[in-house]
């Protein structure tokens, strides 16, 4: 699956895992709990669909990454979880124990901008249901590059995005990018740190031009065979950006006695659900560095 590094907010750092935060009210009963997580784009080339048990944190102890433990007492492996189009296609989607999630290949059920989309679950004779509509990609996302002062071959640069707002709706956009350079046949990776400047609506003018920035470590000691910029926009439905937003807050204000939990948005119908069903759309492009 093409994963977006803005949508990992865990992500934080995708649009492509994730931790969602959801109604704690709703996690306080929480033995009959089930969570489902879902997110689905044309840019994607498998569909992974979470289904586990959402336990209680109190009263509930690991040890240190067991990773089977959490496996046996929190990963459902045999829900009955199907895919429908709006053009009536159904597909069962079946579980991968290697990635412990339910996928299929994006050939096999195609995500269509503009289509709507509805899951459905079954685990131990109870039906969980959600849907989600895929939103309009952006078009043409530009930048500029302000460099910042050298210091032991290293220096902080600001990498500001624009990029056209999608006109006559409301929109919500979740931004992230890559700096790269390679040497030989060696290829170096850092994250561009948009922080909370990753979150973008058009609340303050419906098709403007939009922007936000983020900053990076560029490596200036030495020659480089090439050095690139990926600018990442994804256009996502609202409650993904609401549910994504409230769990970088809740991660960030960790700890902080002042600040308050953000209850995040969750679209799964049915007894006990809790989670997101949602859909986004991606727009990747990459800059080659020339002399910049």
């Amino acid at each position: 699956m093409k994963v977006i590094q803005v949508l990992m907010l865990a992500i934080g750092g995708l649009l492509l895992g994730c931790t969602e935060e959801v109604d704690s009210g709703k996690l306080l009963d929480a033995d009959n709990k089930v969570y489902i997580q879902s997110y689905i784009s044309p840019s994607d080339t498998l569909i992974s669909i979470n289904v586990s048990r959402a336990l209680s944190t109190f009263g509930t102890v690991f040890k240190k990454n067991d990773r089977e433990e959490y496996i046996e007492k929190f990963i459902i492996k045999n829900a009955i979880v199907q895919l429908e189009s709006e053009s009536g296609l159904i597909i069962t989607v079946p579980f991968v124990s290697e990635e412990n999630k339910y996928q299929l290949t994006s050939s096999l059920f195609p995500i269509i901008e503009g289509n709507s989309y509805y899951l459905k679950v079954v685990v131990d004779d109870e039906q969980y249901t959600s849907s989600c509509s895929i939103p309009k990609k952006v078009n043409n996302p530009r930048y500029n590059l302000i460099k910042g002062v050298s210091e032991y071959d290293v220096k902080q640069d600001v990498l500001k995005i624009f990029f056209d707002d999608i006109a006559g709706e409301n929109n919500f956009y979740v931004v992230g990018g890559d700096y790269s350079y390679a040497i030989d046949e060696n290829k170096y990776i850092n994250q561009v740190y948009f922080d909370e400047n990753r979150f973008v609506t058009d609340a303050i003018g419906d098709g403007d031009v939009l922007s936000t920035s983020g900053d990076f470590y560029r490596n200036t000691g030495g020659e480089f065979d090439q050095e690139s910029l990926l600018l990442q926009v994804a256009n996502v439905e609202e409650n993904l950006y609401q549910n994504l937003k409230a769990t970088y807050s809740n991660q960030y204000n960790d700890g902080n006695p002042f600040a308050e939990y953000v209850i995040a948005p969750d679209n799964i119908e049915g007894k006990g659900g809790v989670g997101v069903f949602a859909g986004y759309n991606l727009t990747e492009e990459e800059i080659i560095l020339i002399n910049e």
